[in-house]
């Protein structure tokens, strides 16, 4: 007896450990999965959260939230309420409860997903949902929601989307948002100046010739070494006036240049 219950416990811890796990990163749901064929929900059946993000911020349902559906013998798919995914992308919902059908519209795109069927119309053309999941009815602790594919939906209305494994995160960014634009990178000059400066701006030719000649600054002639015959004193800071010429009295006002003999 004391084995059996011993052999039961062993069982029982197992089992938890197991389910532990197996849980996704954001946690499990235990949910009904309504079958269309036989009109009812089908059995309790645990599987994994999905956290959803669009354009960088939480995107949290007020209903059933995201989660994965593990076909028999496939990979699993995230399931998604229509209403909250359709809408923050810019399209608008429409439920036909005769032929439980859900229309999205988006400008020019038109997309029906009818509950139980793994082929979507999109724009007229008929097209295969992946993993052949479609989309329907999920029921989590009393409250119900349409779940649609992820993916499908989402890149039929123009958005990426991205998979972070590690959390289990789904990332959405909707058609049209801008990247990011590269920060700019400082020059050596620093900020604002021009990347290729360039050669130096040449000097006048009349300077460039005098510099080379050489002038005579001590004279007001002006002339060039060679031909400057000229021998003044220096500028003596005398007032007076005078054409300012060599020997004339020296510039307007400001003082005279005396000759040093010659």
């Amino acid at each position: 007896m004391k084995k059996a219950v011993s052999f039961l416990l062993t069982l029982a811890l197992l089992a938890g450990l197991l389910s532990a796990w197996a849980a996704g990163p954001a946690g499990t749901l235990s949910v009904y999965f309504y079958d269309e064929t036989t009109q009812r929900y089908g059995e309790l059946t645990q599987t994994d959260r999905v956290s959803l993000t669009l354009d960088g911020s939480p995107l949290t349902p007020d209903d059933v939230p995201a989660l994965v559906q593990y076909p028999v013998g496939q990979n699993g798919r995230t399931l998604v309420p229509v209403r909250l995914i359709a809408e923050r992308l810019g399209a608008s919902v429409t439920w036909v409860p005769e032929t439980r059908q859900v229309i999205l519209l988006r400008e020019e795109s038109t997309i029906v997903l009818t509950l139980g069927s793994a082929t979507a119309l999109v724009n007229g053309q008929a097209m295969e949902l992946p993993g052949g999941v479609p989309a329907g009815v999920v029921k989590w602790e009393g409250r119900e929601s349409t779940m649609v594919p992820l993916r499908f939906v989402s890149e039929q209305l123009g958005a990426t989307v991205d998979w972070d494994n590690d959390t289990f995160t789904a990332i959405l960014t909707s058609p049209g948002t801008p990247e990011p634009e590269p920060t700019p990178t400082p020059t050596p000059g620093g900020w604002g100046a021009p990347a290729n400066p360039g050669p130096a701006p040449r000097p006048h030719a009349r300077h460039a010739r005098r510099r080379r000649q050489g002038v005579c600054h001590r004279h007001l002639c002006g002339r060039l070494f060679p031909r400057c015959d000229h021998r003044h004193r220096p500028y003596t800071g005398i007032p007076g006036g005078g054409s300012g010429r060599p020997g004339s009295g020296g510039p307007p006002g400001r003082g005279v240049f005396r000759r040093s003999g010659g």
